[in-house]
C-alpha cells in the first residue's frame, strides 16, 4: 500500500522467513480488488529468487568488506596491530632467523650406484611428469565404474587400480 510495508515486505523476503508464502500470494495476484488465481502469473518467482540470491551475495560481500576494512584499520604497517611488545619482538626475531636460515641442498649420492640411479631417477623433471600422468590415469579409472557393470569390468578396473598403486 505505501513505500514503508514494501520495504518492510522486502526485509522480511531478505530474513528468508516466510518469503514463500509471500511469493505465492504475488504469483496468485490478478489486481486491486480482484479474487487471486493460482499461478497466475509465474514470473514473480523470478524475482523473488533473484531478490533472494543478488540480496544475499551483497548483504555478504559488505559483511566481508566491512570486517577486511576493520582489520586494515586496526593492524599497522607491519602487520603486528594487536601483539604486544614482547610479542612483536619475537615476531622479528623469528623473521629475522628465518632469513638467515641457509637451504639444505640434497647431495647425490656417490657411494652406491644404485642410490645414485635413484636419486637421479627421481629428481628428473620427466619422473614428475610420469607420476602426475598416473595419478590421472588412475582417477580416470576409478571415474569409469558405474553401477549394475558387468564382472569382467569390475575385474579389469581392479587389475588396473592394483597396478597404479604398486606404480
Amino acid at each position: 500500500d505505501n513505500s514503508l510495508r514494501g520495504f518492510s515486505l522486502l526485509f522480511e523476503i531478505s530474513t528468508t522467513e516466510g518469503w514463500v508464502d509471500v511469493m505465492n500470494a504475488s504469483i496468485d495476484q490478478r489486481g486491486i480488488d480482484m479474487q487471486p488465481v493460482r499461478d497466475n502469473n509465474r514470473l514473480w518467482a523470478l524475482y523473488y529468487v533473484l531478490f533472494l540470491v543478488l540480496g544475499s551475495f551483497f548483504m555478504v560481500e559488505l559483511f566481508v568488506g566491512v570486517i577486511i576494512e576493520h582489520f586494515a584499520k586496526v593492524r599497522d604497517v607491519k602487520g603486528q596491530g594487536l601483539m604486544t611488545d614482547a610479542q612483536r619482538q619475537w615476531a622479528s626475531t623469528q623473521a629475522f632467523i628465518m632469513k638467515i636460515r641457509p637451504e639444505k641442498l640434497a647431495r647425490r649420492p656417490t657411494s652406491c650406484k644404485l642410490r645414485t640411479a635413484c636419486f637421479d631417477l627421481v629428481n628428473n623433471l620427466w619422473f614428475d611428469r610420469f607420476v602426475v600422468a598416473v595419478i590421472v590415469a588412475n582417477s580416470v579409472s576409478i571415474a569409469l565404474t558405474t553401477f549394475g557393470e558387468s564382472e569382467s569390468k569390475i575385474k579389469v578396473i581392479g587389475i588396473i587400480n592394483g597396478i597404479f598403486s604398486l606404480i
